[in-house]
């Protein structure tokens, strides 16, 4: 990641998200509801609908904790939130009855609000996770002075505009043209959201408590059966290295069994990386190590029948090493290389005693 370039990205979206949101503010969209007739009641109720829903920002991130932070989840509800913005422009084509724009007002009003306070809290989350502490501030600071500049020079602008069109009898057309402009700014602004990098969100860690009330069982029947989270972790995956292994030399080659093991890794990506990144003790990395070291070493000798020899053992230590660190590199890399590829590249940079071995036993 180029730290200067996504901060640039980042600053860049965030003026113009702030500058959208006051151009598109209770004040202009107000004056559109006057120009659609609404009563003044309705008009009071909008002016403090965003005060109401930003409620809903509590509700925000165990939401998005829950479905997830990923860059579609997140875009889409941007997307929706900028759409709903200038839907309102479609309302005096659709009806000139009151009732019914009154009701459409209010439908596209609540759909603003509610998607802009819940996406905010995300993406204030990512800044926060990208920016280096001693660059927030500044960032701030700019952000504020870019936004409050457009936003300046937009109102005014806009101002001499829909007076001019209203003096001429085309108040309708003046703000078709702040709608296109706000449509404009933010399709701007999701292109570059799309291109922007999204840090790795640091998550609270579950507790065993977490666990037992998700299962449903005493903290007693958990502990009957594991000692600490890494403990059921390392359970987890030993059930799914001897599944992905199980045929290894009785009809597939390590290749093939080291495409099942990844191709199940990839699948369950979330849990991998997780796991992967924990560094308490008994850690994944080294309960993978230890179990791909007693699965070859076994193997080994149910075909030989003797001892590995000092030279052989050595070299399938550091090939079972380095097969792990470099399994755990390519899944937290995003898995760029095919799980075919990355077999191949595992299975052809065995050493040259551990692969002999391997040949003569039949396992490649």
């Amino acid at each position: 990641m180029n730290y200067k370039k996504e901060y640039k990205k980042y600053l860049t979206s965030s003026v113009l998200d702030n500058a959208n949101n006051k151009i598109a503010s209770t004040s202009f969209i107000s004056a559109f509801a006057v120009y659609l007739g609404l009563s003044d009641f309705a008009i009071g109720i909008y002016a403090v609908l965003d005060t109401i829903t930003n409620v809903l920002q509590i509700f925000a991130a165990p939401l998005f904790s829950r479905i997830g932070q990923s860059k579609k989840v997140v875009l889409t509800n941007y997307s929706i939130y900028r759409i709903a913005s200038v839907c309102f422009a479609i309302i005096p084509f659709v009806s000139k009855n009151i009732n019914i724009r009154t009701l459409l007002f209010f439908i596209f009003a609540s759909i603003y609000a509610v998607t802009g306070e819940m996406g905010y809290i995300t993406f204030v989350n990512w800044r926060m996770s990208l920016l280096k502490k001693e660059d927030r501030t500044k960032f701030a600071a700019t952000k504020n002075m870019y936004k409050n500049t457009i936003v300046l020079a937009f109102s005014l602008i806009m101002g001499i505009v829909l007076n001019k069109f209203t003096q001429n009898g085309y108040e309708l057309y003046g703000f078709i043209i702040l709608f296109s402009i706000v449509f404009l700014i933010a399709l701007i602004d999701i292109s570059i959201r799309i291109n922007t990098y999204k840090p790795q969100i640091k998550e609270e860690k579950i507790t065993v408590k977490d666990i037992t009330d998700t299962c449903g069982i005493s903290r007693q029947t958990y502990y009957r059966h594991f000692q600490d989270k890494q403990d059921l972790v390392n359970w987890y995956f030993e059930k799914i290295l001897n599944e992905s292994f199980e045929h290894m030399g009785t009809g597939k080659t390590i290749y093939e069994a080291l495409i099942n093991k990844l191709t199940f890794i990839q699948k369950e990506k979330l849990f991998f990386t997780a796991a992967f990144k924990n560094d308490d003790q008994n850690n994944l990395r080294k309960h993978d190590f230890e179990l791909i070291l007693a699965f070859y070493t076994n193997k080994i000798k149910e075909k030989m029948g003797d001892n590995l020899s000092e030279e052989l053992m050595f070299q399938l230590e550091m090939y079972c090493q380095g097969s792990v660190y470099m399994t755990v590199k390519w899944l937290l890399d995003g898995t760029k290389e095919s799980c075919q590829t990355m077999a191949k590249l595992l299975t052809d940079s065995m050493p040259e005693v551990v692969k002999k071995t391997f040949v003569e036993l039949h396992l490649i």
